[in-house]
């Protein structure tokens, strides 16, 4: 009967123990949609302790890597941004969005060769996104490539992309 009561004991007390531990964490999905949730409302700065400890547990999570690189990137941090991506970049190699936002990054810091190779990829593995034709054809036109440019901002409003600046109109209608 002894034994039978510690049986018992032992049995509730793993499921006690395993319903608490699966209560209390998120899993990498769920942390994963809430800095976009969070992202998406400018509240970067509230994402990074998220995906630290994420990454602290999975390292090799390439969407962790790349919101983590991301959003260090939003907060100026640009250099430790690509360090991140390039993380990202190297678990996902079709990863396209990475590209988009290193090459943002490398745009940002002057590094003009790193930040065009990176466009090149972005449109390449993610062609339906139009924000990399845009700041493709912005570095292009820094460049000046402008029919190049001109070429990239179209295609960007014809995926839907808004030129909140109008550089399609300024530079290229005639």
């Amino acid at each position: 009967m002894k034994t039978k009561s510690f049986f018992l004991l032992l049995c509730f007390s793993v499921i006690n123990l395993l319903t608490s531990c699966q209560s209390g964490s998120q899993s990498s999905e769920d942390i994963i949609a809430e800095v976009q949730k969070l992202g998406e409302a400018n509240k970067v700065e509230e994402t990074l302790p998220m995906l630290e400890k994420l990454l602290q547990h999975d390292s090799n999570n390439a969407d962790a890597q790349y919101y983590y690189g991301t959003n260090l990137c939003r907060t100026g941090k640009l250099n430790d941004g690509i360090v991140h991506l390039s993380k990202a970049i190297e678990l996902n190699p079709d990863y396209g969005k990475a590209y988009g936002n290193r090459g943002l990054a490398y745009y940002k810091t002057g590094e003009q060769k790193k930040a065009l190779e990176d466009f090149n990829k972005a449109v390449v593995f993610d062609p339906e996104n139009g924000i990399h034709y845009y700041n493709r054809g912005l570095l292009l036109n820094e460049t000046e490539q402008l029919e190049a440019a001109c070429a990239d901002w179209k295609k960007a409003m014809e995926l839907g992309y808004q030129d909140k600046n109008d550089l399609y109109e300024l530079n290229c209608v005639k």
